[in-house]
């Protein structure tokens, strides 16, 4: 009952952090369930179903933290407004964009390095400990292992 034919169920393998995830419609406290129950009678249990792999590219991230510093910010409107409004004060460089599930509450702000202006922003931004981005997504790069082949041991147990 876990995976269910034609509804576009599927296992979903983040490289950065190792685990397997469900993705499906429906079943997801019998895959919880499964993986518990396995973990305590420390039994393997075989699903079969696609597999999507994501991995962050070395490359364009390198590419993004040598160009621009990174930071996680709020998209509480408040917040958002003054920092806007502090930033076309200062005639800062920046760019905001939408952080992917589930961090859907937050943006992602990119301030270029070689703009002056966008750098006395980092700054303020960096003591008011805004989380910086930048250095979270080099971390999970440096955390990435091969594509996993074969049989995922970890995502079969609790």
């Amino acid at each position: 009952r876990i995976m269910q034919p034609g509804r576009g169920d599927y296992f979903r393998y983040h490289d950065w952090d190792g685990r397997v995830c469900l993705i499906n419609c429906g079943g997801s406290h019998h895959f919880a369930t499964a993986r518990y129950l396995a973990g305590i009678a420390r039994l393997p249990v075989e699903l079969k179903g696609p597999l999507k792999g994501y991995r962050l590219n070395p490359a364009a991230v390198t590419a993004l933290t040598d160009e621009y510093i990174l930071f996680a910010i709020t998209k509480d409107p408040v917040l958002w407004h003054e920092l806007f409004e502090s930033m076309r004060a200062l005639q800062a460089t920046y760019f905001a964009g939408e952080l992917p599930r589930p961090h859907g509450e937050g943006r992602a702000l990119l301030l270029p390095k070689d703009d002056r202006h966008s750098m006395t922003v980092a700054s303020a931004l960096r003591q008011a400990g805004v989380p910086d981005l930048g250095s979270y997504l080099q971390r999970q790069v440096h955390r990435q292992h091969d594509y996993p082949v074969g049989a995922i041991m970890a995502g079969c147990h609790g």
